[in-house]
């Protein structure tokens, strides 16, 4: 490959080349003033972690060249991010064409928003707006400007732009379809009305830190409902609490909040189980939390001066199974109103509920056959969610992956209720959350999400007076170019998940 001075590129020169490409900056300055130039080794490594070919100098340069006439390949771009304040809106479209092309191609425009309501848009070639040419492999493109007629407010929609021209003997429509994510933003974060008016005051605490003498040893939702209660008069407007994000509650394992198996689902071990209905009209668990032994496992979990995530986690894990044992026999396989709760909840969770099910189904499996503490130390069959094998386990296992969701399920009502309860007092905002600024590598949304968050490769932070050998999270980033083929899908439903039943969310790192 030659650039633009005639001189034949080095391997080097395309590795850095792609990786600007790929939005990888090449250099940055610490706090101190020093600066660090990425070295080319590091950007093999990171472009490798976002399943780009590199192993040869034309593997990176069919890359290059892949990335370089994308744009115009891809007929128009996945999704389209917007400021409400830069409207009327509008999207290039790249088309190939041909002389003869012009006088019968015709384009439509066809936005749909949340609510049904569709617009919809014909444009004759007379009407559209052409900003350009390229030539590709002997192909002849332009690059077309298609103009919205509407304002939009802030809000998703969808874009469906179709180019049809005539060709061949027969005069035979000849198409190219493609629907556009739109994501219409507003410039600066919501604010609601109460705090453009005053200042409110909370307290952040960490929920699981939170003694009782009614709890298991970690604080629990049913805590948070007396915590905001107790503040209430004292002026209160927030209860600020930790991430609530599901992890693997073992001290050996990942007890951080900040560093969980998913951030789309939540932590089990905030669960007050003996509020749990079914738990309640369980007689197994009632013969067992009367027995003077359990009573003096709990009594030493409220006294010790350490969480026992070890323990209070199995004897939750423990109650909660056998309360789903009556649940499924009492409620799910008679159709009962509290059974249909449950299924409205899977319904409105959707894939992502049972990806996540699924995955602490065989995650369960894995642990106790083979002491598989991430994904990647599955059997290799087992490692994609689409395989044969998951699969199979998905159909052979129907009844535990329903557990976990019911587990979700219970986790949400116990949240909402006290979030509920929260803004019945009159608290302006409530419940305050909390969302880790990412996840483990070997945890369920990285199972689930493989061709979006990148493997073998963590986030940090550079020195700085805080850490001024650097930080190293311990957990992958997502690939931006694939979150963006996406939809921004995922972010989108983690930051969702997050502000449910609150009032307010705070962003680690942000």
């Amino acid at each position: 490959m030659i650039d633009n001075h005639g001189n034949m590129n080095s391997y080097e020169d395309l590795i850095a080349e792609l990786a600007g490409l790929c939005g990888i900056v090449p250099e940055y300055y610490d706090i101190y003033g020093n600066k660090h130039i990425i070295s080319p080794e590091t950007r093999k490594a990171i472009l490798k972690a976002m399943n780009l070919r590199t192993d040869s100098f034309d593997e990176v340069r069919a890359e290059v060249e892949e990335r370089r006439v994308a744009e115009w390949k891809n007929f128009v771009a996945p999704v389209k991010v917007i400021s409400v304040n830069e409207q009327p809106m509008t999207f290039q479209v790249f088309i190939p064409v041909e002389e003869s092309d012009e006088e019968g191609s015709q384009m439509s425009l066809r936005i749909h928003d949340e609510d049904g309501h569709s617009d919809e848009y014909p444009f004759s070639w007379t009407d559209i707006v052409v900003a350009g040419h390229n030539v590709i492999d002997g192909t002849r493109y332009a690059e077309l400007i298609l103009e919205d007629r509407a304002f939009r407010n802030i809000g998703y929609y969808s874009a469906d732009v179709e180019y049809s021209r005539a060709g061949g003997p027969y005069e035979e429509k000849r198409c190219l379809h493609k629907t556009v994510k739109v994501i219409v933003t507003p410039d600066h974060c919501y604010a609601p009305p109460e705090l453009q008016e005053r200042r409110i005051w909370g307290m952040s605490v960490e929920l699981y830190s939170i003694r009782s003498e009614r709890n298991w040893g970690a604080g629990d939702f049913t805590d948070l409902e007396e915590l905001v209660e107790w503040m209430l008069p004292l002026g209160a407007g927030f209860v600020g609490i930790n991430p609530l994000h599901a992890i693997k509650n073992t001290m050996s394992g990942g007890a951080s909040p900040y560093y969980p198996v998913s951030r789309l689902y939540r932590n089990y071990l905030y669960l007050d189980v003996e509020k749990i209905p079914d738990v309640r009209r369980s007689e197994d668990c009632r013969k067992i939390m009367k027995s003077g032994t359990f009573r003096e496992k709990l009594g030493k979990l409220r006294r010790e001066g350490i969480i026992d995530y070890d323990q209070i986690s199995s004897m939750k894990a423990d109650m909660l199974r056998r309360g789903f044992r009556v649940f499924y026999d009492e409620h799910y396989l008679k159709d009962t109103r509290r059974a249909r709760d449950f299924k409205e909840y899977i319904e409105k969770e959707g894939d992502a509920l049972e990806s996540f099910a699924l995955f602490s189904a065989i995650s369960d499996r894995m642990e106790k056959d083979i002491g598989a503490n991430s994904w990647q130390e599955w059997p290799e069959d087992y490692r994609r969610p689409s395989s044969d094998a998951v699969q199979k386990f998905r159909n052979r296992n129907r009844k535990k992956v329903l557990f976990y969701q019911y587990v979700q399920w219970l986790i949400d009502r116990q949240l909402r209720s006290a979030y509920d309860r929260a803004k019945k007092l009159g608290m302006p905002i409530g419940i305050y959350h909390d969302l880790a600024v990412g996840c483990m590598g070997g945890g369920s949304d990285a199972w689930v999400y493989q061709n979006i968050i990148a493997d073998n490769m963590d986030v940090g932070a550079p020195p700085d007076d805080f850490s001024p050998d650097g930080q190293n999270w311990g957990f992958p980033p997502m690939i931006p170019e694939k979150l963006k083929e996406a939809g921004y899908d995922l972010f989108i439903r983690t930051i969702r998940k997050s502000m449910e039943h609150g009032g307010a969310l705070r962003i680690d790192h942000a």
